[in-house]
């Protein structure tokens, strides 16, 4: 595992750039929703679930070591944690709908989502009329993870294969695209840079992705370049104020992304794409990593808990995060599961610590 600090510059010259303004697309019928690896849906301004029943775990259980696979973990801190207090809560409160929502006239609480069965790409529904919006753009990188918008309404979101490498080819997976606010197009935002060339025996680039308003910081994980037997996966913070990355950790696969303001000060939370663990890395005042990845926990651990890999880590305004998992192994069999293990926790701020509340297993 390495911290490395480097600047790469955007790569906005994809083949969406300098295309004429293509006309809206509106298709009819029902939307279905696939449990890729990477799809994600959600309500915009969506209230989030209220779990119940709360179980007390340890708020953390061990360190990353050579057990994890992490390597050595004494690797010097480039940066102190922020001393100064944060507000408790997620990060993200500031975020804003897209400017395009309102030409649409989809109703008052529009889905947004890359999970649709019925079309590749990023889709807007109305669910009462069951009315679907796809930009012609769309489309243009195949089928698409987990994506998140800024306090501007821009959404950010990565490519994710789902049954065949037609739509996602290997070399094209390491690319975060940005939908824009105001004219609703899709394009290549940023390259990031892969550990290893990409090969056919792992198909997947860009896994997780978050945003802090805070520090305009976009961070995402990647597991391009690994093979079975090297995890040379990365963690990226990217600028938004200025599209560069500006730090970065190698040597991890992750998946589900994540940060959280506690008592003790920003923290990013981190699923293995390998191993059924979650990680926190601690941040410092402008969003930088603050040494290695730390073990937090292992979900076999857990009450009701299993092996499969945590995808997606979310924080709700009332404090509560929730971890989605599902198996995963590399391959595009894995990427079309449907199975999810969904763990609901509750944070205690006396005790700077997550308590457990439910497990629960759904079927996408």
């Amino acid at each position: 595992m390495q911290k490395r600090t480097p600047r790469t510059r955007v790569d906005r010259s994809g083949a969406a750039r300098g295309r004429g303004r293509r006309p809206l697309v509106f298709l009819l019928g029902g939307l279905l929703l696939a449990g890729a690896a990477g799809a994600g849906l959600l309500w915009l301004m969506r209230p989030a679930p209220v779990a119940d029943t709360p179980v007390a775990i340890a708020p953390a259980v061990a360190t990353a070591g050579a057990a994890s696979g992490l390597g050595d973990e004494s690797v010097a801190a480039e940066q102190q944690p922020s001393a100064t207090p944060l507000a408790i809560g997620p990060v993200n409160t500031c975020v804003a709908q897209p400017q395009f929502l309102r030409a649409l006239n989809l109703g008052d609480r529009p889905i947004i989502g890359t999970g649709a069965r019925t079309a590749t790409g990023f889709v807007v529904m109305d669910p009462e009329s069951g009315q679907i919006y796809q930009d012609p753009t769309w489309d243009d990188a195949g089928d698409l993870g987990p994506y998140v918008y800024d306090r501007r309404g821009n959404f950010y979101v990565g490519p994710s294969p789902r049954t065949n490498l037609a739509l996602n080819p290997v070399d094209k997976q390491n690319i975060v695209y940005r939908i824009d606010s105001q004219s609703a197009v899709m394009a290549p935002y940023l390259e990031l840079p892969a550990g290893l060339p990409p090969s056919s025996s792992n198909p997947f680039g860009t896994m997780g992705i978050a945003y802090d308003c805070e520090t305009e910081s976009l961070y995402v994980t990647s597991v391009a370049g690994s093979t079975a037997t090297e995890e040379v996966g990365r963690l990226y913070r990217i600028d938004l104020t200025t599209g560069l990355v500006v730090d970065q950790l190698d040597g991890f696969d992750g998946f589900g992304v994540s940060v959280f303001n506690g008592v003790e000060g920003k923290t990013l939370y981190l699923g293995s794409a390998r191993r059924s663990e979650v990680y926190t890395v601690t941040l410092d005042a402008a969003g930088n990593f603050v040494g290695l990845p730390q073990l937090y926990t292992n979900t076999t651990a857990l009450a009701g808990g299993d092996s499969r890999k945590v995808r997606r880590i979310q924080f709700t305004p009332d404090n509560r995060m929730v971890w989605s998992a599902l198996d995963f192994d590399f391959t595009l069999r894995a990427a079309s599961v449907t199975q999810e293990t969904v763990y609901h926790f509750v944070y205690v701020a006396a005790q700077s610590a997550w308590v457990l509340e439910k497990v629960e297993a759904i079927e996408r």
